[in-house]
């Protein structure tokens, strides 16, 4: 189906927004879902531990009936989506950032676009990256081979619009020892499982860039994405599978020269570009091998 979406054709809708310390953004965020015009609409905000007056903002709300409000430890962001989803009762999921918004229409344009793909059960959208000085659009490169080798080359993904809730519980949700990829883990066992994308292009979804962001934490960055193919590509590639094999080694020598250059730890990276040449030799991997064993060792 395409084109205009009535009433009488949307499903409940969940949607989820974890927090931590970010009550100076709520408000936007919740006006943004409110801009929706979404009939059958549930908002379900899980506090994950702030200590900024967050629940002071909220607590009337939900005593309102406006929200569902949960509050919990600090346990991550994985952890606070699991927990929204349990609590959820829409068919369908969407997730919002608490210090994001949604654009106007945007819900109404992903529901449109899985209409117009049968058999999907989750959306990809296009992006505005807000910074202190400029907006920068972000599309989701959507693949148009193997969508389930293209995502484990890379998370295409900007940012995803609906999920069916069931299907997320069935493929074990946010993996909660993840602080940061946990959304590329998703999409991979989601891919992994056969499960397909539908893609609203926008940009529907604004993401505020803000200095305090985990993502700029370095060394929890590169950690995070070794333990990531560890998971997932080197059992794939265990399987003999010559392009998962190929794959594998090029991610471990992508890896290796994160190590180097950005954490400066060139032994490690040494281990890791030697396990990427036992996977699948190639001249250039090992030419970056030589290389930074000689600047070790001058």
């Amino acid at each position: 189906m395409t084109g205009a979406v009535v009433d009488g054709d949307l499903p409940s809708l969940s949607v989820v927004i974890p927090t931590f310390n970010c009550g100076p953004f709520l408000s936007a965020a919740l006006a943004s879902v409110r801009a929706q015009e979404w009939p059958h609409l549930e908002v379900v905000v899980v506090d994950d531990g702030s200590t900024d007056g967050t629940a002071d903002l909220l607590a009337p709300m939900a005593g309102r009936g406006e929200l569902l409000f949960l509050q919990r430890t600090n346990t991550g962001p994985s952890a606070a989506r699991n927990a929204g989803i349990r609590a959820a009762s829409g068919t369908y999921v969407i997730f919002l950032d608490a210090d994001d918004t949604w654009e106007p229409g945007a819900f109404r344009a992903i529901w449109a676009a899985m209409q117009a793909a049968p058999g999907t059960a989750w959306c990809v959208v296009d992006i505005v990256r807000v910074y202190p000085d400029r907006d920068e659009f972000r599309a989701a490169a959507v693949p148009a081979g193997d969508p389930v080798f293209a995502m484990l080359e890379e998370n295409y993904v900007q940012r995803c619009g609906f999920f069916f809730r069931q299907t997320l519980l069935d493929v074990g949700l946010f993996d909660e020892s993840y602080r940061i990829f946990e959304d590329w883990d998703l999409f991979i066992r989601l891919s992994l499982a056969g499960i397909k994308a539908a893609y609203a292009p926008g940009p529907w979804y604004r993401y505020f860039v803000r200095g305090d962001s985990i993502t700029r934490d370095h060394r929890l960055l590169v950690e995070s994405r070794e333990r990531l193919i560890r998971k997932h590509h080197r059992r794939l590639a265990l399987t003999g599978e010559p392009e998962m094999r190929k794959l594998y080694a090029h991610l471990l020598w992508k890896l290796a020269r994160e190590y180097h250059y950005v954490l400066g730890r060139s032994g490690k990276a040494i281990l890791l570009l030697a396990e990427s040449v036992r996977w699948h030799s190639a001249p250039r991997r090992l030419l970056s091998a030589v290389g930074v064993f000689r600047r070790r060792t001058d």
